[in-house]
Order: C-alpha cells, then sequence, then structure tokens
C-alpha cells in the first residue's frame, strides 16, 4: 500500500476519533444539565419505587403462604403425635434462626448521636458484645433482628445493619436475664456510663415485655451441606 493512502486512512481515522470525543463531550455536558439531570433523578425514582413496590408485595405473599403452610402443619398435627413433635421442633429452630417474631423480658438502650461515623459503629458493636456476654437470647437494632450473620457496617456517614440504613435515634432490644443485662450495661464505670461521658446520650431501660420482630432478610448457605 503506498505511502499516500496509509495518510489517508490515518486522517480518516484521527477523525472519526475526534468526532465521536465530541460527541461524548457534549452528551456528558448534556447529563450535567438541569433539565436532563432533573430527568434522570425522576427515572431513577420511578424505578426504585417500583422495584420497592415488586419487594413489598413478595413480602405479603410471603407472609400469606407462611400462614397457610401453618394451617396445613396445624391440620396434619392434629391428631399425630409424631408430627406434632416435629411442628414443635420447627418452631423451635424457627426461633433460633430468628424467623419468628418473639417477645420477653429485657432491657432497651437508647443512644442519640448528631454526627454518624466509624466510632458510632464500633459503641454499636460494643454494646451488642456487651449484651451478648451477659446472655441476651434475641437483640435488634431499630427493628433489624440480628442474627448469625448480621453485620454492623458502616459507609461513610451510613450505618447499615442486615444491608439496610438505619440512623439516630439507635433503638437497641434485647430479650435475656433483665438483671444480667441491665448490670452489664448500667453497672458503675460500665458502658452506659462510659458513652454518655463522651457526650452520647444514652440510656438502658429495663421492661417485663420486649418485644422482637422476626428477620426479614434471605438465609443463604453457600458452603454449608448437611451429613446424611
Amino acid at each position: 500500500m503506498s505511502k499516500r493512502k496509509i495518510a489517508i486512512i490515518l486522517a480518516i481515522m484521527c477523525f472519526i476519533i475526534v468526532v465521536a470525543i465530541l460527541i461524548q463531550i457534549r452528551t456528558i455536558e448534556g447529563i450535567n444539565s438541569p433539565v436532563l439531570k432533573g430527568t434522570y433523578n425522576d427515572n431513577l425514582r420511578d424505578e426504585v419505587l417500583k422495584w420497592k413496590d415488586k419487594y413489598d408485595t413478595s413480602a405479603i405473599n410471603l407472609e400469606k403462604a407462611e400462614k397457610k403452610l401453618e394451617k396445613v402443619r396445624q391440620k396434619a398435627t392434629k391428631n399425630d403425635e409424631n408430627f406434632s413433635s416435629k411442628e414443635q421442633s420447627i418452631k423451635k429452630y424457627n426461633t433460633i434462626l430468628g424467623l419468628t417474631d418473639v417477645n420477653g423480658e429485657g432491657v432497651t438502650i437508647n443512644i442519640s448521636v448528631k454526627q454518624l461515623d466509624e466510632g458510632i459503629k464500633e459503641y454499636l458493636d460494643n454494646i451488642i458484645n456487651e449484651l451478648k456476654n451477659a446472655g441476651a437470647e434475641c437483640i435488634s437494632i431499630n427493628n433489624q433482628r440480628l442474627i448469625w450473620s448480621s453485620v454492623i457496617s458502616c459507609e461513610g456517614n451510613i450505618i447499615k445493619v442486615n444491608q439496610e440504613k438505619i440512623e439516630s435515634p439507635f433503638v437497641i432490644n434485647a430479650i435475656g436475664d433483665t438483671r444480667l443485662l441491665y448490670g452489664a450495661l448500667a453497672r458503675p464505670g460500665g458502658y452506659i456510663e462510659l458513652l454518655n461521658s463522651n457526650g452520647i446520650k444514652t440510656e438502658v431501660i429495663r421492661s417485663s415485655n420486649i418485644q422482637i420482630q422476626k428477620y426479614n432478610g434471605l438465609i443463604n448457605f453457600e458452603h454449608l451441606k448437611t451429613i446424611t
């Protein structure tokens, strides 16, 4: 191929590249314009609302299916002692997994903070550990049930539990021996006193009837297998 032809081909390619760059720049500028940005935000909001509606519908259908299943179980176990025993086992293990609403005596911890950061996550982690060490049988934060796989995470100024965003004031409910749970947190020199001394308004309240909702997320086992 002659040098002239090569030069022409290179010139054409350069022209195409320049045109493509200009189109991309104008596209970006157009996206950043108030009108298009508003349209984009509206579309994004509509998409989020659409998925939320799907989630709510799925949650309602799941609850209906669980109620139907419960009726079938009750009917099957009505006159069968073996089935009745299995039904009680299912309820017991569902409670352990966090899949049922529960209530009992315990404590409620209220925490109010002005700024959310990694330090607040550490405070929440420490309180949860204090409660577990004191024998708490069930714990929730802002109605998010804590199960074996639950994690408190911090992304900038966003605190999440079970991948759900939570905000101040934080309300921690714990079911267990009220005397032990309260004593572990409210003792002189305990964690509640430490938080209050650091300017974080915190109180612990004893209660004879703490109610904690079931875990509503998905429980996935990727590596766990049953031994047969």
